[in-house]
């Protein structure tokens, strides 16, 4: 009774997670993902200073300082979420890149 209902194209052929599971092995976009977790962190944070700087920033647009800590910030961010983007690919596909 608890398979009332079937509906063809689950899983596709080949496709056996649990199989894969149960032989012990890993799936490397899960392993890659768990990997990445402190870098997340790292940018949610970044992200986090950089809103405060922005809104410093526009309580006075006339401090040069304060525009320039928060365009800095923000381009530091851009770039570490573009690395953090190329090293999960690189592990994903199989390559530690520590």
């Amino acid at each position: 009774m608890s398979d009332i209902l079937h509906f063809p194209g689950g899983e596709r052929e080949g496709d056996a997670p649990s199989a894969a599971f149960n032989a012990g092995e890993q799936d490397p976009h899960a392993q890659a993902f768990r990997d990445m977790e402190p870098e997340v962190r790292d940018m949610l944070r970044m992200a986090e200073i950089t809103t405060g700087l922005v809104g410093e920033a526009m309580l006075d647009p006339f401090d040069r300082d304060k525009a320039g800590r928060a365009t800095l910030m923000a381009e530091l961010t851009v770039k570490f979420a573009a690395e953090m983007c190329s090293r999960y690919y690189r592990r994903y596909k199989g390559q530690r890149c520590d």
